[in-house]
């Protein structure tokens, strides 16, 4: 009975887990639908309104067609941010699907048969090009909001290697070796915080290899891993990653053992996407956004990056109005903010 009741739970649980992803899909989905929708809305309207304004000289009509471009480039942006920050968990809504589906509205309402002859092309070419604006404008959203990361998408392991963490280092940076484990070039830390490798970019198997000093025999060195599958807006657990994962560790404890000298080790945590541990914590944290990192702003770091950002609009507006006397001033104040200032901020983020 007991056995019974305990596989009826398992089942319950797993038939609410996939009823919850699958209404997080679907609702994401209506998300991108509903952003592509407002966009093309409020362009559609703007466009109208702009259109039944009274002539006026050519410079104003240059600036408003200007204006105009602008706020059709930097709308998908800010809807995305909107739709995705006001979810309870954030899942990105890109501005490339956004500006996708403003691009089958445009498609729409623009080309019927009456007009297909002559509006079929310059539609496609805008429309494509304003996909391409959306695309290029998804790096700057998952710079601002991260990525979607679960720690149950982390994979982690911790060995003990019985030698010197010099020694150690020392056989994870031999070229081909840290070649084929996929690792730059570049080793952050010393000997006595650590010493940590990070994937080389452009790849989406990612790991991370921490060493540190044990702390219980120092002639003994911590190496810890973790494994993780980074696409473009969230992380994710494939086929394919396991098997990354798995040639991976199997050559890690290769070049350690089996080669000359050899260094001998021993698991304390085995792979698991269950473990807790700082190095985890930096990967996720190393994943987040500047949305989510300025939470962390004192009061005062918030009003040094909100001047520098209202200077900068003001040098902007400046020279739309032909004032460069007063643009190159507000460019000095810039230059000194970003010079004194905002060092001392984003270091203070990284401490």
């Amino acid at each position: 009975m007991l056995q019974v009741k305990r596989t009826l739970a398992e089942n319950y649980d797993k038939v609410k887990r996939t009823l919850t992803e699958d209404y997080e899909i679907i609702s994401w989905l209506l998300r991108i639908f509903l952003g592509g929708t407002i966009n093309i809305g409020i362009l559609n309207a703007t466009y109208a309104y702009l259109s039944v304004l009274p002539s006026m000289p050519s410079f104003y009509a240059y600036l408003i067609d200007a204006l105009f471009l602008i706020f059709a480039v930097i709308t998908p942006f800010l809807l995305s941010l909107i739709l995705t920050v006001i979810q309870p968990e954030p899942k990105i809504v890109p501005p490339f699907y956004i500006t996708l589906i403003s691009f089958a509205w445009l498609f729409v309402l623009w080309v019927n048969p009456h007009n297909v002859s002559a509006t079929l092309t310059p539609t496609i070419t805008l429309g494509l090009f304003y996909v391409a604006l959306g695309f290029a404008e998804d790096k700057l959203t998952t710079s601002i909001l991260g990525i979607a990361t679960e720690r149950e998408s982390i994979f982690f392991e911790h060995l003990t290697v019985v030698a010197e963490i010099e020694d150690v280092k020392a056989r994870l940076i031999i070229p081909e070796i840290r070649r084929r484990l996929y690792l730059s070039e570049r080793v952050e830390g010393n000997a006595e915080q650590g010493y940590l490798f990070k994937s080389i970019g452009g790849f989406i198997f990612k790991n991370q290899i921490l060493l540190t000093k044990n702390k219980d025999s120092p002639q003994s060195t911590d190496l810890k891993v973790v494994y993780y599958e980074q696409r473009k807006y969230n992380l994710t657990v494939s086929r394919d990653f396991f098997e990354q994962a798995s040639k991976n560790l199997v050559y890690l404890y290769e070049i350690l053992y089996n080669r000359t000298p050899s260094l001998g080790f021993y698991i304390v945590t085995d792979f698991t996407n269950k473990a807790t541990d700082p190095l985890i914590d930096k990967v996720i944290d190393d994943l987040r956004g500047y949305y989510v990192k300025s939470k962390q702003f004192s009061n005062a770091d918030k009003f040094k990056v909100a001047m520098f950002v209202g200077i900068l609009i003001l040098t902007a507006a400046l020279f739309l109005i032909e004032q460069p006397l007063y643009g190159e001033l507000t460019i000095a104040i810039e230059v000194l903010l970003l010079v004194f200032e905002l060092p001392d901020v984003i270091r203070r983020q990284k401490a």
